[in-house]
């Protein structure tokens, strides 16, 4: 269910986008790493686990739920704000 939700959020940026000069592809990139938070947060936790950064391991698992909460919140903005420059914005071409 989350995931077919997901990919109809995108396509509401997708249409939001369209008119835009280089919208198709700033939704693409600002999109793929959401849609990952969202679709692989036990991958994308495995991934991180065990990894050094500045001198410290990661040692503890991070939930899935708010690695996907996350992704959610982002992807609602970013959606977000691509419908309200289409909607009240001037658009560049």
């Amino acid at each position: 269910m989350s995931r077919v939700v997901s990919l109809i959020v995108t396509a509401v940026a997708y249409l939001s986008a369209w008119p835009m000069h280089t919208g198709l592809w700033l939704v693409t990139i600002g999109c793929a790493p959401l849609l990952a938070l969202i679709w692989f947060p036990r991958q994308i936790d495995e991934l991180t686990f065990g990894d050094w950064h500045r001198g410290y391991q990661i040692d503890a698992h991070t939930p899935p739920v708010l690695i996907a909460a996350i992704g959610w919140i982002v992807l609602l903005l970013f959606a977000t704000a691509l419908l309200v420059i289409r909607i009240y914005g001037k658009l560049p071409r």
